[in-house]
């Protein structure tokens, strides 16, 4: 996980998968290079067809690769996720953990961040008993990023749950990359009936 350099006011950190968002610019400069071409040596059909495709895989690499990202701050949690967002906030969340990726329990379901690493495959919530008897639990170390953060997460849940305020878990779609895709698609099915 790539993040900020330090919380920003209000405690604020952006947290991301390293490489993708380096991957879908290099996409997006080469998509726009493939786009030139095309448009000064391609028929009319063709420049059409290349068209739809290079924009379709543009926008699943903003999707997939660009997007996706964790956010905290004291509030809550925002999961950016490929085609909706989720606000949950602290006093809602009852579970933070997973197999693969990073899964938020709340009362109101499990949501899954997408752009969390995957990490060992063992409980990542504070041991009580060895809280209890004193036993401090080991630190992750930098190269597993994936477990620092969950780690990270779990120690900032532990701290403003009971402190931040309470709101609902808001789930928004995120209709500026469905939309988009559903006419890119139906544009291109359109023009290969067509051809």
């Amino acid at each position: 996980m790539q993040r900020q350099a330090g919380p920003a006011p209000g405690g604020r950190e952006v947290h991301r998968a390293g490489l993708s968002r380096g991957v879908a610019v290099v996409w997006f400069v080469l998509a726009a290079v493939l786009l030139a071409d095309t448009l000064v040596r391609g028929t009319g059909f063709q420049r059409l067809v290349v068209t739809e495709v290079l924009a379709l895989i543009t926008l699943s690499f903003y999707a997939l690769a660009y997007r996706p990202a964790l956010l905290q701050d004291d509030d809550g949690i925002t999961l950016v996720n490929v085609v909706r967002d989720v606000r949950i906030p602290w006093p809602r969340i009852e579970h933070l953990g997973g197999k693969w990726s990073l899964e938020v329990r709340t009362d109101r379901g499990t949501f899954v961040a997408y752009a969390s690493a995957p990490r060992k495959r063992r409980h990542l919530a504070r041991d009580r008993v060895a809280e209890a008897a004193g036993v401090e639990e080991p630190r992750p170390r930098g190269g597993r990023s994936g477990e620092a953060l969950t780690a990270r997460l779990v120690q900032r849940w532990e701290e403003r749950r009971d402190r931040a305020p309470a709101g609902e878990v808001v789930v928004r779609w995120r209709w500026d990359v469905i939309v988009p895709a559903v006419v890119l698609v139906g544009a291109l099915v359109l023009t290969v009936a067509l051809s």
